[in-house]
């Protein structure tokens, strides 16, 4: 994604193993020759405990706009559990 294009966080879908109900925050960093890096929030279609979270990483993940574009693609590293009230 080019640094001038923005998109609603309500038109972004998540694809992976991992259930969202809906994406609060998305940050993606791009530099010529590197991988790229995908810092996302998002709300949980389900409680996840430790286990969880260490099961995903490795897992796929997508970005994909609503006309099915994808805007990241990659596997996740790392996973943070944040509980919210």
């Amino acid at each position: 994604m080019a640094k001038e294009e923005m998109t609603g966080l309500g038109q972004l879908v998540l694809q992976s193993e991992m259930e969202a109900l809906y994406i609060k925050d998305i940050h993606i960093v791009e530099q010529a020759n590197e991988h790229g890096i995908l810092s996302l929030r998002f709300l949980s279609g389900k409680q996840m405990e430790s286990m969880d979270a260490l099961r995903y990483q490795g897992s796929r993940i997508q970005i994909l706009d609503r006309e099915g574009a994808c805007i990241f693609s990659g596997v996740c590293t790392a996973i943070q559990l944040r509980k919210e009230n």
